[in-house]
């Protein structure tokens, strides 16, 4: 499984340079959007949030046997 994920994010890495990047809602269209600052920083906080949602649910609803 892990193989597959690494071989996904490849690919997707690869579009993303080919294709470059989608811009970003409510910022002005003319202007240069850079992939690493702006984009690295959002993904970043959106899977931190899920990471810490994530493990406040195993915490609060553990598995029952």
């Amino acid at each position: 499984m892990p193989a597959v994920l690494f071989i996904l994010l490849m690919i997707h890495l690869v579009f993303v340079r080919l294709h470059g990047v989608a811009k970003i809602e409510g910022k002005d269209r003319k202007k240069l959007i850079h992939s690493i600052p702006e984009h690295f920083y959002q993904t970043l906080i959106i899977g931190l949030f899920l990471l810490t949602v994530l493990s406040a649910l195993t915490v609060i609803l553990p598995r029952i046997r």
